[in-house]
């Protein structure tokens, strides 16, 4: 097991799949676990999907790390996104269109019809606007997609409430248990007599192939918008143009999408769209993308690269690896990881947990737990320590739902309960 543990993380292979913040942190870190896979990316075609999720401030720096790789290792790379940001910018011949005529394949496609409202609404707005239309329309599958957990859960409730006849709810975000959220994808792909609600954060966006008729989107950056737009009418399998409809929500301090995305990046956004018609087509979204990522380029900050390129330069490499942070919590919320201990096959991974602390060997100890590894973090979620007191009787630094008390503090439908903000045992 730790042989074959080994050769993976020392990506000893010929094909590799990994992720972002793997990759990245393996080529800008002076770790020795990182630097173990370095020289694999040597002489290597690295395939960078939806790479538009890269954090602007970072585009120059990967820019001249990517453009490293290229020229002295013999590294190609390729990035495969329906959305190109402009790390590398093709009008001035920095990067190479694999296909000829791009603009003509999105002309092809009439799927969606996205209308934009940037006139903010209340949640209590909200609610009445969507709960006329989904009775309006009973024979349309509805995608609502939220920025903030809290506000995905009032009007999941709200909707759920409403028992509309003929009707199948979901709601998905990573307060549910990764087991249970594949179980409820599963469902939803599947064909059924009933018509679907789902309610969502933006989970949503990575990769979950589901094909609905109407999308409500609250207020996001351009490409987050074009993600959620990709899952209505998804295989042109409507009789119709599917509907993306997006809307601005607010609370009583602020917009909702203030509290998830950099407001540089909703201010550019907003800009795009003010200038573009109300109403807008699947042709339209490639040259609402080239404006959108043009404006970010033209007016963006590179400080935060510029000082991480200082570094190199310096050969500060701790400041480099410490500063470097591919996903950003703009929350600022201090996480913990929580078992759930949700059915018999939970509680017998967690005595099997509770029983590593008794190996003493940690080479033992951690080939024990490569054995759990998987089945137990699909009985985790990770929840602001906010919203989660406890108490570590033992020095696992982990927080743990017991089965004894699920009903409590895990909604079969909803996940994890944050309004009990719970003192539960740390194991």
């Amino acid at each position: 097991m730790l042989k074959s543990l080994f050769l993976i993380e020392g990506w000893n292979s010929e094909i590799i799949f990994t992720t972002f913040i793997q990759f990245f942190h393996t080529i800008i870190s002076n770790k020795n676990r990182s630097l173990r896979k370095f020289h694999t990316i040597t002489n290597s075609i690295v395939i960078l999907d939806e790479v538009q999720s890269i954090p602007h401030k970072y585009w120059l720096l990967l820019k001249q790390v990517i453009s490293g790789f290229a020229e002295y290792f013999n590294t190609y790379f390729i990035f495969v996104t329906a959305t190109q940001p402009l790390i590398f910018d093709p009008e001035k011949k920095e990067i190479i269109e694999l296909v000829e005529n791009k603009d003509k394949y999105f002309r092809e496609f009439d799927r969606v019809k996205l209308e934009i409202n940037l006139n903010p609404m209340n949640l209590d707005e909200f609610k009445e606007l969507i709960e006329s239309e989904v009775k309006e329309k009973p024979k349309k599958d509805f995608l609502v997609v939220l920025n903030t957990v809290k506000s995905s859960l009032n009007i999941f409730n709200h909707l759920n409430n409403l028992k509309l006849e003929n009707t199948t709810y979901y709601y998905l975000s990573t307060n549910i248990i990764p087991k249970e959220r594949l179980k409820k994808i599963e469902e939803i792909k599947e064909k059924s007599d009933k018509r679907k609600i789902i309610v969502s954060t933006q989970l949503i966006e990575a990769g979950v192939d589901i094909d609905v008729d109407i999308v409500y989107r609250d207020f996001a950056t351009i490409d987050s918008i074009n993600q959620v737009a990709g899952r209505c009418n998804r295989n042109s399998s409507k009789p119709e143009r599917g509907e993306v409809k997006v809307v601005v929500l607010k609370d009583e301090r602020k917009e909702l999408n203030r509290y998830i995305y950099s407001s540089f990046l909703i201010d550019k956004t907003r800009d795009v769209l003010k200038e573009a018609p109300s109403e807008l087509y699947e042709k339209d979204l490639i040259s609402l993308n080239n404006s959108y990522f043009r404006k970010v380029k033209d007016t963006s900050s590179e400080d935060e690269s510029n000082e991480l390129l200082s570094y190199v330069n310096e050969l500060k490499f701790k400041s480099l690896t410490s500063d470097f942070r591919l996903i950003d919590d703009k929350a600022g919320y201090e996480k913990i990881d929580v078992f759930v201990e949700l059915d018999d096959k939970a509680v017998e991974i967690w005595k099997e947990y509770i029983l590593l602390k008794s190996i003493k060997d940690p080479l033992k100890r951690k080939e024990k737990y490569l054995t759990i590894r998987k089945e137990f973090n699909e009985y985790l979620i990770s929840v602001p320590k906010k919203d989660f007191s406890c108490e570590e009787p033992e020095d696992l630094n982990i927080g743990y739902i017991p089965f004894e008390q699920i009903k409590r503090y895990y909604d079969p439908e909803t996940g994890f309960i944050f309004e009990l903000r719970p003192t539960m045992m740390c194991d």
